[in-house]
């Protein structure tokens, strides 16, 4: 067994948090973890939304992500990223890129917004492919360069799947030419429309991961390359040298609430541990006994288990429970 006492410290309570704004989706990707289509009746309020970030705040969580479904189809979104970013928290939000218009621009100009993340997930045809939408590929490109002529932080993701990891070097090429700040690699999760049917072989993705690597750092000067793979440690050796890195956060580091108020571990892993309109959401993390569980690696089963990079890795949980129903399984995507 190994031996936990060796592990980096584990945060009682998250430092990032990803609120799920509402369900309502104006595109039908065919990878979406949420399975955004409509507003659900009981999203939460607006003072809802704000006390509950005013906890957050008050707990120490000092970064926010805001998605969806699209979040800019609530009428009061401005109202609500001002309250987050007057109590000092860092704030991003996310867009699909086809509401997006001048006057939303100088809104976000004005509100200081700490980053704007679009989905860009191919070239044009791939990309409306693949999100069910012809044209929306034109208008997420020119809404990503007029946030970026607006001098907005601005950042790209591309959900990796078998039907886009072709247009995986030209879309980094485009970012890199218009101005992006980060392009963030993300491969699907199947849960939600993110069918398994959608994954990419494992030795396929080895040689993306190595690859993207070596782009990271070549292009470093260029732009920053991020990515949410668990797995990282295994072709970033450099990454063995942050006492800090841990690799899967969820649980510990991350946590999600849905536009409901339901809290869940990450927001790839769709394990309810409770909802903040009948708790609060310190009583909620602390008392999970989810979190507990992975919060201590060794309760990690299967080769994840016996891996010596168990405190570096940890699997993707989100996937383990996707493949195996079992969010302390293995992660059947590890290809060492």
């Amino acid at each position: 067994m190994t031996n936990t006492s060796q592990f980096n410290p584990i945060p009682s309570l998250p430092y990032h948090m990803v609120w799920i704004s509402t369900n309502a989706c104006n595109a039908r990707c065919i990878h979406c973890s949420t399975d955004a289509l409509k507003a659900y009746k009981n999203e939460m309020s607006t003072d809802e939304a704000m006390n509950m970030f005013s906890e957050f705040a008050s707990l120490g969580i000092f970064d926010i992500a805001i998605s969806g479904g699209e979040p800019f189809v609530r009428k009061d979104i401005f109202i609500i990223l001002e309250h987050i970013k007057s109590l000092g928290l860092k704030v991003g939000i996310g867009s699909n890129g086809s509401t997006i218009n001048e006057a939303i621009l100088n809104r976000l100009k004005e509100v200081d917004i700490d980053r704007i993340q679009f989905s860009l997930d191919g070239l044009e045809a791939t990309h409306d492919k693949v999100r069910n939408w012809e044209g929306l590929y034109k208008k997420t490109v020119t809404s990503i360069q007029s946030a970026i002529s607006k001098q907005l932080n601005v950042h790209v993701c591309f959900t990796v799947h078998k039907y886009n990891y072709f247009d995986i070097d030209s879309v980094i090429e485009l970012c890199m030419e218009w101005g992006v700040k980060r392009f963030n690699l993300s491969r699907i999760v199947p849960t939600g429309r993110g069918n398994i049917s959608l994954d990419l072989p494992n030795e396929l993705w080895k040689r993306i991961t190595i690859d993207y690597e070596t782009k990271r750092r070549t292009f470093c000067d260029h732009m920053e390359f991020t990515s949410h793979l668990s797995q990282e440690i295994l072709v970033n050796s450099e990454l063995d040298c942050y006492n800090s890195f841990i690799g899967c956060q969820a649980g510990i580091g991350q946590g999600c609430v849905d536009s409901r108020g339901e809290v869940y571990p990450c927001v790839l892993l769709p394990i309810e541990i409770g909802n903040v309109r009948d708790d609060s959401f310190e009583n909620i993390w602390r008392n999970s006994e989810v979190n507990q569980k992975l919060k201590e690696r060794n309760n990690l089963k299967g080769g994840c288990h016996n891996c010596e990079l168990i405190s570096k890795c940890g699997g993707c949980r989100a996937v383990a429970y996707a493949q195996t129903g079992d969010y302390l399984g293995y992660d059947t995507r590890c290809w060492k």
